[in-house]
């Protein structure tokens, strides 16, 4: 048994546009009539049921497509997330090795800084040992003789308290350059340029017998511990 509808009620009773309609009336799968100027399609329980079937299979695919764009999105997710953690990992990994080489650099500057003071607390020790020496040593028999004879001097030996005075002076003398600092080391750390060195150099080498924060020991500057540049300038 046909039924007779409009292509708008055959649109809404088979779920499809009227475009879809009147493509299958141009393929033949469709039939019509025009009575009165009005153009009924004409459906049959076969053209009802190929229509739900190609409905249904419509709908399966675009339920297929429908997950399959689903499951595109969320491997961009995975990827984008993949690369943000290698990017973040290779950024770990960079920061480890500058804190390293950083912790290196310190640690080689505080023990070469220690070395270059005890070098020279060693050798301001040296040289106070040698001067000891040279006056606690007892004069030459030849001279002896010949100031003896001629009345100028009495042998004289060097009694326990004189050579105490000399220990505690010699002491005394290297508690107090503890206090100083190599002015090259001093400037290394700050990271002054070599032509800045050796400017700062020059200008303390003229004043160091001006000013009560540098000294000049044998050409080599230092500088007293915890004062800046600025303050010993009278910048």
């Amino acid at each position: 048994m046909e039924k007779k509808l409009t292509v708008t009620e055959a649109a809404k009773l088979l779920g499809v546009s009227k475009e879809a309609i009147y493509n299958r009336l141009r393929r033949g799968s469709l039939q019509s009539v025009v009575e009165e100027g009005v153009k009924y399609i004409l459906l049959t329980k076969t053209s009802s049921k190929e229509s739900l079937s190609s409905r249904k299979a419509t709908d399966n695919n675009t339920a297929e497509s429908a997950y399959i764009e689903l499951l595109k999105n969320q491997v961009e997710e995975l990827k984008q997330k993949n690369e943000k953690l290698e990017s973040d990992k290779e950024r770990l990994v960079a920061d480890k090795e500058r804190l390293l080489i950083e912790s290196k650099e310190k640690i080689e500057m505080i023990y070469k800084e220690r070395d270059e003071q005890l070098k020279a607390i060693l050798a301001l020790a040296n040289r106070q040992i040698g001067v000891a020496s040279e006056v606690t040593s007892p004069p030459s028999n030849t001279f002896q003789r010949t100031a003896a004879e001629h009345g100028y001097v009495e042998e004289v030996d060097i009694t326990d308290e004189e050579e105490d005075e000399s220990v505690q002076e010699e002491e005394e003398l290297l508690e107090s350059y503890s206090d100083w600092r190599d002015l090259r080391s001093y400037l290394k750390e700050k990271g002054f340029s070599k032509k800045e060195k050796q400017q700062i150099n020059d200008v303390l080498t003229k004043k160091a017998s001006q000013l009560n924060d540098v000294l000049d020991k044998n050409g080599k500057i230092f500088i007293k511990k915890g004062k800046k540049l600025k303050e010993i300038l009278g910048e």
